[in-house]
């Protein structure tokens, strides 16, 4: 989500509000603004953040799903896109609030043309990192969801200087996926009809042993988290005319264009109940296969830039994210943790 007049025409044109968008560049328009209406008042906008800070940790602590549920490290470990939306939310209800002089600062920077966004980063190719930038600058608000002894928010007058970068690859984001969440990241050649969206699925560990219970089982996830590569990928076109450049270039061209998901795995996608239904619902379109050629031959049939496509386009990506709303959190399949890999050369 952006601020400002020609963010909400964007917007309204996209129909997407509150979605994490790509970094500014440190130069041209933004940067002047930043430079003239935002870096002096460095001090009072850290300020008012760290209020909205002090705030979403007063909220968010009290909510079970967010304080405890399903996270293996108590608040606010793991939870920065939780605190950043909550920050975010926070700077637009109070844009006009008179009182709060380092959000006066961002009001008469927005008025003048400069842009305020979520943004989702790699930070130090360590970790990712949702943040908000600020023109050319980059406020991160959840800053100890890493690391507890960092201060919870910095301010970075560029992206650079604080060791941001964007997510350029489907490649990068999954490096940094199997680095810093410690999953296994595996070409989505098996539900091509998804890949467009998710072109990675993410094998992950499920495993809970205690002296009651054992529970050893790896999960197959869809990972939503990227969006603002996604909305980069759906614009790149191949040099032939293909769309969804990125996520051709990670199936077939990329260091994981060869590995395979272990046979339980594969086996656990074929007869799930749920996937069986999805295909017939989908005239068969949403099916499960191994084979690295019929999904390419999926995509080349559904995918190549021509008016029909243009068309037809919009639906198919609703009934992408209709199945992942299905799945959201929840993984698509279990197997065992002990299956290995069924690497292909």
């Amino acid at each position: 989500m952006e601020f400002g007049e020609r963010a909400r025409q964007n917007e309204r044109k996209e129909g997407v509000r509150g979605v994490e968008q790509v970094l500014l560049p440190p130069f041209g328009e933004q940067r002047k603004l930043t430079e003239e209406l935002i870096l002096s008042h460095e001090s009072a906008i850290l300020e008012d953040f760290a209020g909205f800070r002090r705030l979403a940790d007063q909220r968010l602590v009290k909510n079970p799903e967010i304080s405890t549920g399903g996270y293996e490290h108590p608040y606010p470990i793991g939870r920065c896109r939780e605190i950043n939306d909550y920050v975010f939310d926070s700077l637009a209800s109070n844009i006009n609030n008179p009182t709060l002089y380092g959000v006066r600062a961002i009001r008469k920077f927005m008025h003048a043309g400069g842009l305020v966004r979520k943004v989702y980063v790699i930070q130090n190719q360590r970790y990712f990192q949702n943040a908000i930038q600020i023109g050319t600058a980059l406020l991160d608000v959840a800053n100890d969801t890493f690391d507890r002894t960092k201060p919870a928010i910095s301010f970075s007058e560029t992206p650079e200087e604080g060791g941001y970068e964007m997510i350029r690859s489907v490649e990068q984001f999954a490096q940094m996926a199997e680095v810093y969440w410690g999953d296994r990241a595996y070409p989505n050649i098996y539900l091509p009809a998804l890949a467009p969206r998710y072109p990675v699925l993410l094998r992950r560990s499920l495993s809970l042993k205690n002296p009651r219970q054992q529970f050893d089982r790896d999960g197959l996830f869809l990972d939503g988290a990227a969006l603002a590569l996604f909305n980069m990928n759906r614009l790149q076109i191949t040099t032939d005319g293909w769309l969804f450049k990125l996520t051709r270039q990670f199936l077939f061209d990329s260091s994981y264009a060869g590995r395979r998901l272990p046979a339980e795995a594969y086996k656990a996608l074929l007869d799930s109940p749920q996937l069986k239904a999805l295909g017939k619902f989908s005239n068969n379109e949403l099916f499960v296969s191994d084979d690295a050629e019929r999904a390419r031959e999926y995509l080349d049939a559904n995918y190549f830039k021509d008016e029909t496509v243009f068309a037809s386009l919009p639906k198919r990506l609703s009934n992408i994210a209709s199945v992942q709303k299905l799945f959201q959190g929840r993984p698509l399949v279990m197997f065992p943790s002990r299956a290995k890999d069924n690497e292909q050369e």
